[in-house]
């Protein structure tokens, strides 16, 4: 089964293969299936490599009163198949959150300029296994009893629609796009907007 490439902490992109993904541009529908697109590339790798500089995310989940609930989420890893891997505790409202109601929003910043939004599933998942693999000596902030803490858990956030923004640092390019944008019928359009659909 040909798996798809999001990004890998720490790890340069790698070959990227496509399993299902439907992109949204100018309003044109593009359905790829089991092939290697150069469009999807790009918008995988953009959206890799904001995810892996930002680190941080916010992730939104529903609480029990039908409000939204957000926090700040360090994450350990974007696997090949789209999702995205955090060290939690079984005893934290996320999980209780999660348990009633699946469905969170996640989003990262990326310096001034770059953002992703996604939303997605989240669920709990007790595997040793994976746990080793994905500790790291900064998790002993939040877990003192490292990897032998009782109510340590993974949470596993699998991204469905994903939106990025990669908007031009430069300000002489901000301004070039601005003036280009006033002397011809198209809109000003302060950076790259996408929308991309992730279907498992």
């Amino acid at each position: 089964m040909q798996k798809l490439f999001l990004s890998c902490r720490g790890i340069l992109p790698r070959n990227i293969f496509c399993k299902n993904i439907e992109v949204v541009k100018n309003n044109e529908r593009l359905v790829m299936k089991n092939e290697l697109k150069k469009s999807s590339t790009e918008d995988m790798r953009i959206i890799g490599e904001i995810i892996d500089s930002a680190a941080t995310c916010m992730l939104t989940t529903h609480n029990h009163a039908g409000g939204l609930c957000s926090r700040p989420m360090y994450t350990q890893e974007a696997d090949s198949n789209g999702n995205i891997w955090f060290f939690t505790s079984t005893n934290s409202h996320l999980v209780s959150e999660i348990r009633n109601n699946h469905n969170v929003q996640v989003t990262y910043t990326a310096g001034k300029e770059k953002f992703v939004s996604a939303a997605a599933q989240a669920f709990e998942v007790f595997d040793r296994a994976r746990m080793i693999e994905l500790w790291t000596p900064m998790m002993n902030a939040w877990f003192p009893q490292g990897l032998e803490t009782p109510e340590l858990v993974l949470l596993r956030v699998e991204l469905q629609d994903v939106e990025y923004w990669d908007t031009p640092s430069s300000p002489v390019t901000k301004v070039a796009g601005f003036f280009k944008a006033m002397v011809s019928d198209q809109p000003y359009r302060p950076g790259h907007h996408e929308k991309v659909n992730l279907h498992h």
